[in-house]
């Protein structure tokens, strides 16, 4: 079951709950405040790479890539199904959660009293927007492969 957005009319996906659970936890460390709020101000970036890379292996592991519902919102319901659009989903999925563990891990690695949060910020920016030009490329790729080929001409 998806919840619809009647505002946009679109479906909420599982990035937009980890969007939402990173708030919840940064509202409830400030209402908390003190050690909880500092240690949210420390690890913050580790908190929300940790959700988004659990959502994403979770999903795989599910058998429910979260990239199903993105594919499903350009995609013609006929194809939905199709073990070639199934793959794609999974394929794009997999480079997500990937792009995910590693800015976990690359964050991680600068946690400390005064971490230099630049570069904790501008490598997984990076690859993010890797991710995003990787996607478009692979979907359009995937997309011409799955469509039908034009009828020929006949002379």
């Amino acid at each position: 079951p998806t919840l619809v957005l009647a505002a946009r009319g679109r479906s909420t996906k599982p990035p937009d709950w980890m969007t939402l659970a990173f708030f919840v936890i940064a509202m409830a460390s400030t209402l908390v405040g003190g050690w909880t709020l500092l240690m949210f101000w420390k690890y913050s970036l580790v908190i929300i790479w940790i959700l988004f890379a659990g959502m994403a292996w979770l999903s795989i592991l599910l058998g429910v890539p979260f990239t199903l519902q993105y594919g499903r919102e350009v995609v013609p319901p006929e194809y939905w199904e199709h073990p070639f659009f199934l793959r794609t989903s999974r394929i794009l999925c997999l480079v997500w959660a990937a792009i995910f563990t590693a800015n976990l891990i690359f964050v991680s690695m600068f946690v400390g009293p005064i971490p230099p949060r630049g570069f904790a910020i501008f490598l997984p920016t990076l690859t993010v927007v890797g991710g995003f030009i990787f996607t478009a490329r692979y979907s359009a790729a995937a997309s011409r492969r799955l469509a039908p080929a034009p009828p020929e001409a006949s002379l």
